[in-house]
């Protein structure tokens, strides 16, 4: 009997260093995975600030783009209106030119006068539908980056 009592003694102690041991292995488990995550969570985060820092560098540059375009279209706008100025006063030097002519010249001078106004003013119109066109690629593309941007996150 004492035998017996001897041996349940030995198997309860034993299966109690087996569950301790059980125990320790878990903790360093759980100890472990939660540094893994921690080691994660702060690989996400500096990856993160590295794509919003980079997604604002990237916007102010397509700002400062858009910015140049609109300096340069005011500028080619300017130049045309001064164009057009020059030519109505050419115009109206002309009309008092004519005055003086007979009505044939008079008349192929205006309409020669009106095809240099047309192209000058198809020539405008070119011009600003080929600068609203970059403009608008440059919103699509800037669309782009910061939609991808955002899928980053």
């Amino acid at each position: 009997r004492e035998a017996m009592q001897e041996k349940s003694t030995r198997e309860v102690k034993a299966a109690q260093e087996e569950a301790k041991a059980m125990l320790e292995k878990s903790a360093r488990d759980m100890k472990g995975a939660q540094e893994e995550r921690t080691s994660l969570q702060e690989g996400f985060e500096k990856e993160k600030r590295a794509t919003q820092e980079k997604f604002e560098k990237d916007a102010t540059a397509v700002q400062g783009g858009v910015k140049a375009m609109q300096r340069q279209s005011a500028r080619e706008m300017k130049g045309l209106h001064e164009q057009m100025q020059g030519l109505r006063d050419g115009l109206q030097q002309e009309r008092e030119d004519m005055r003086e002519t007979s009505a044939r010249d008079m008349k192929g001078a205006q309409e020669g006068f009106e095809k240099e106004v047309e192209a000058v003013q198809e020539g405008g119109k070119a011009m600003l539908e080929k600068s609203a066109r970059d403009m608008k690629g440059l919103h699509a593309g800037f669309e782009k980056e910061r939609v991808a941007a955002a899928e980053k996150l």
